[in-house]
């Protein structure tokens, strides 16, 4: 009996909302007993359906947010899937109420009233149906700019972390996972308008690693494809583009076309040369030379492709990359004599 008194007030405002679970989660974050609850719905509920009360529970719950919860509300529906407290102080934009607390704590506010919720992997995320109900709280062209600094958060981040996904680093792979439907919905876009193709790249190379770590080589091609054509069409040369080129090739060697994956190689070689990128030069220099020791008549051709990647690791400051160059030398010298 305690067990069921004690249950009771939920009970009632369940009652109270025709059973909609969301709905009645919402009314329970705002503490108000079942009493007070029907006096501030009254009149809100008569004859509604469930998607009528849930709607009209919003509206009360974003009624009763103050000014700097309403912003964060609101700028928050620019996410794709869930979202770090750092990406939601990047894009969005608390100038307007200076005595706004730290974002970490509107964020915990949110959650405490239902309106945000936290995903398995600890980040910030939206209910979809309080995600779509936050994004009509955002007219157009304040989205417009909301949205262009989510996209330079990503890009930015990207950008960051390439390099370290090239090399395999864990903590880099696990951030971009962390932001991968972001990272995804960027390259989309980025492809789409045409106008943002080096955005595309600087995406990609990114991403490249990581859906190559998770096996998602059919997507990864498809957006590799269309990203290389507009940068050629564009006239793009640059290091993201060699780091496409050498991504696609070594998904060709695994699929076992040599030949074109060795086509690729060169080609972005020279493309990284021509920029003066060393670190992908050596990383290139050394995925050529392992396709060619497994030809035995052109495992000298691999020594010789060797001794050029250490040459442009020592113009590096990467002692890891350095190392594993002579790795590569004295494995290969093991191995075939050289």
């Amino acid at each position: 009996m305690p067990a069921l008194q004690a249950a009771q007030p939920l009970l009632d405002i369940r009652a109270l909302l025709g059973g909609v679970p969301l709905a009645t989660e919402l009314a329970v974050g705002t503490g108000l007993s079942p009493k007070d609850l029907g006096k501030e719905l009254s009149g809100k509920l008569t004859r509604a359906t469930d998607a009528e009360v849930l709607q009209r529970v919003l509206e009360w719950r974003w009624s009763r947010l103050n000014g700097w919860e309403k912003l964060c509300f609101a700028h928050a529906s620019v996410f794709e899937g869930s979202f770090g407290t750092d990406a939601a102080a990047a894009v969005i934009d608390l100038t307007a109420h200076a005595k706004a607390p730290p974002m970490d704590e509107i964020l915990e506010s949110l959650r405490t009233t239902g309106l945000l919720g936290v995903a398995g992997d600890g980040r910030w995320e939206f209910h979809p149906s309080v995600g779509s109900f936050a994004s009509t709280k955002l007219p157009a062209s304040p989205r417009a700019k909301v949205s262009a600094r989510r996209d330079a958060f990503v890009a930015a981040l990207a950008r960051e972390l390439a390099p370290f996904a090239e090399a395999r680093s864990g903590d880099a792979l696990q951030r971009l996972s962390d932001e991968r439907v972001q990272l995804a919905a960027c390259v989309g876009r980025a492809l789409q308008d045409g106008k943002s193709v080096k955005d595309a790249l600087v995406l990609l190379r990114a991403l490249g690693p990581l859906f190559e770590r998770d096996g998602l080589a059919d997507e990864i091609i498809a957006w590799a494809d269309a990203a290389l054509a507009a940068a050629e069409k564009a006239n793009i040369k640059d290091g993201a583009v060699a780091s496409l080129l050498r991504l696609r090739a070594l998904f060709r060697k695994n699929r076992g076309d040599q030949k074109e994956a060795l086509a690729e190689l060169e080609k972005a070689e020279e493309i990284a040369a021509s920029a003066n990128d060393a670190t992908l030069l050596a990383q290139l220099r050394i995925d050529t030379s392992r396709l060619l020791a497994s030809d035995p008549a052109k495992r000298k051709l691999a020594r010789t492709k060797l001794d050029k990647a250490l040459a442009a690791a020592e113009r590096t400051d990467d002692l890891r990359l350095q190392a594993c160059v002579l790795a590569e030398i004295g494995e290969l010298g093991r191995f075939a004599g050289l």
